[in-house]
């Protein structure tokens, strides 16, 4: 799907196969037209090509119809439909006709006419036709759809916000022009595919405005969620990490996430972390932007993680504990009871690929240091209190011990610990 986000040209619907006639060996005759908005008014301008010095007169007629059906309803008033000769009318005899003018081609083969289109009604469709002498005409029909801030607000956003994927095809080809967007042959063939994205985007990838309860308050807010769409779409199959990389260069202005260097862990981690969000990617292929945010801070977390050792990788676990789907209640119970040392050996020398990883490794070490105090039958092996989160944010022990606190200094959130503690397998403290 082509979007034109920045321009207001409206998609032809063309008809059939007559948007590109040919005549002959000499060339193709065609057409195109859009709309055009400037300060003198609202104008279409119709445009196209005839053979290299095709010298006849072109016939462009522009028809403002009141039919529920468009251009068919046009061709049967007017005789295309009937089989009785008798029975046909010449152009010029249609109801509703808004222009009529004839041109000629330029010796290149080309020619342009503009009309103005004062006083044409939201919805109402224009059919254009160019034809030479004795040619067959090329057509081509426009829906004009142009509305007031009011109409946007009451009648557009709402049926966006609350549309099924079945609604969309509908949605977007009537308004077209005001999101600024080009339905291509693209579109035609993957529509099934785009509008389910389109939900998955809204619904996980929009947020609600704390000032109107809504997800969609602008155009612009529609047309996001169609970049994404077609971003997503874009996502490699085979995903690797440079693939990542060059996503997040491409898009990364459409992930929620923080991708600059005041986000310390992802200026050191992001090498290492693009082979690790490819790999989750991969097993987990994104259906909405959601997805690729998660992965990628899930790969940083996981980084990070495989750089630390028992004594400094506590404050990576809980900035992240939530992230990786590790149960912060739990695991700090872990802590007071076999200390914070003991359960941090789960994360030790692993080099991470996935969040489940790590969950996997806190329940084995678990299960271990349970066995293990089944088979001393000692219990708790430091009785400490207050461990886990608590605090500044660190983890606590029994800091009624002063020869522990005197063993273990907090710099800039990394914890250092004496080698005695960590033969004596004590509790680990973290200073403010």
């Amino acid at each position: 799907m082509k979007l034109k986000i920045f321009s207001l040209i409206l998609s032809l619907t063309m008809i059939a196969s007559l948007f590109a006639v040919n005549v002959g060996a000499a060339g193709d005759f065609s057409l195109n037209a859009e709309f055009e908005f400037t300060d003198e008014g609202e104008f279409i301008v119709i445009s196209g090509t005839t053979p290299a010095n095709y010298n006849q007169a072109i016939n462009i007629v522009v028809y403002d119809p009141d039919f529920e059906n468009g251009l068919e309803d046009i061709r049967e008033e007017n005789g295309k439909l009937s089989e009785n000769p008798a029975e046909k009318k010449p152009l010029s005899d249609i109801s509703n006709l808004l222009r009529w003018s004839e041109v000629r081609a330029t010796e290149e083969g080309e020619y342009s006419v503009r009309f103005a289109l004062d006083g044409i009604e939201n919805g109402q469709y224009l059919i254009i036709k160019a034809a030479g002498s004795g040619k067959k005409p090329v057509s081509a029909s426009l829906l004009r759809q142009f509305y007031t801030d009011e109409t946007i607000t009451d009648v557009t956003l709402p049926a966006f916000e609350n549309a099924e994927a079945d609604d969309l095809e509908n949605l977007l080809k009537q308004n077209q022009l005001v999101l600024g967007i080009e339905l291509g042959d693209d579109y035609q063939e993957n529509k099934d595919e785009i509008h389910e994205m389109f939900i998955s985007v809204r619904n996980n990838d929009c947020k609600v405005s704390s000032e109107t309860g809504k997800k969609f308050n602008s155009m612009q807010d529609i047309t996001n969620v169609l970049a994404i769409v077609d971003a997503l779409r874009d996502f490699p199959e085979d995903v690797n990490g440079d693939d990542v990389e060059n996503y997040i260069g491409k898009y990364g202005q459409l992930i929620d996430y923080d991708f600059s260097e005041e986000n310390e862990h992802f200026t050191l981690m992001k090498e290492a972390s693009y082979p690790i969000a490819a790999k989750i990617l991969k097993e987990n292929a994104p259906d909405c932007m959601s997805d690729v945010k998660t992965a990628i801070a899930q790969s940083v977390a996981l980084a990070l993680l495989n750089t630390k050792d028992a004594t400094t990788v506590a404050p990576v676990i809980e900035k992240y504990a939530t992230l990786l789907g590790l149960d912060k209640t739990d695991y700090a119970i872990y802590c007071e009871k076999y200390t914070a040392y003991q359960v941090n050996k789960a994360f030790v020398d692993r080099n991470f690929e996935k969040p489940s990883q790590v969950i996997d490794a806190l329940k084995d070490r678990v299960d271990v240091l349970k066995e293990e105090e089944n088979s001393s039958g000692s219990g708790s092996s430091s009785g400490s209190s207050g461990g886990g989160f608590g605090g500044g944010g660190g983890f606590s022990g029994n800091k009624g011990n002063n020869s522990n606190m005197n063993n273990v200094i907090g710099v800039n959130d990394q914890l250092i610990t004496s080698d005695k503690e960590k033969d004596e397998e004590k509790g680990t403290y973290y200073i403010d």
